[in-house]
């Protein structure tokens, strides 16, 4: 996220580069966080939502009510559970979740709206960013039409919801994080590769995996 904040924040590069610790982000995300600890890999958020503390504080919107319950494992790392009501499409939902997002946004000051994945959280995420006047990033992991297409099964039941609703998430947004230039025409393909200049390469992160050369001989030779 300084890469992002680099970019896009307020004032010029230097100035938002320079006072990253005072920044104040918000995130969406519409998987549960106890998902997470249920596949043993919650450890691994806090540091990437706000590695090392970076940021004077994230609010991380969820709508997943039970998430909460994981308030005081993210309070230390300078993160903030916020439940947001649209766990699913209905438009008196989605308007609420909007009033709230925009109250918080203008109340802590927000500087960047996150997203994760263009979906119904970050839809809520960009409209809000958009109205506040704030730079709104969303982040992808791949081509998400290809399982999608594949097992003929769409997000929301619907091909033109799933689909209509990434077009619009990327369109809104100020910058498209991907990992990688397959991600980037993925999107090009969506929005067209003049709108996909907003993208932003940025790895994946994983730690190597060490091995002992001698073990695997000897296994091999076995």
């Amino acid at each position: 996220m300084t890469t992002v904040a680099a970019g896009i924040g307020r004032g010029t590069e230097t100035e938002s580069v320079g006072r990253a610790g005072e920044l104040k982000i918000a995130n969406f995300m519409d998987s549960s966080l106890m998902d997470l600890e249920k596949k043993g890999v919650l450890a691994n958020v806090p540091d990437i939502y706000n590695p090392d503390c970076t940021y004077a504080s994230v609010f991380h919107f969820t709508p997943h009510e039970q998430d909460i319950g994981l308030s005081e494992y993210f309070a230390p790392q300078g993160i903030k559970i916020i439940h947001h009501p649209s766990a699913w499409l209905s438009p008196v939902r989605f308007f609420r979740s909007l009033r709230q997002a925009m109250r918080l946004f203008q109340s802590e000051k927000i500087d960047i709206v996150r997203g994760r994945l263009p979906y119904l959280g970050s839809l809520v995420g960009v409209i809000a960013a958009r109205l506040c006047g704030l730079p709104f990033v969303v982040s992808l992991g791949g081509d998400n039409r290809i399982v999608q297409e594949r097992n003929r099964s769409y997000n929301y039941n619907s091909r033109t919801i799933s689909y209509g609703m990434e077009w619009l998430v990327m369109k809104l947004a100020h910058r498209i994080i991907v990992p990688n230039r397959y991600t980037q025409i993925y999107v090009e393909n969506i929005i067209g590769r003049r709108s996909a200049l907003k993208c932003a390469h940025i790895p994946w992160l994983s730690t190597p995996i060490i091995e002992s050369v001698d073990t695997d001989e000897a296994a091999m030779a076995k």
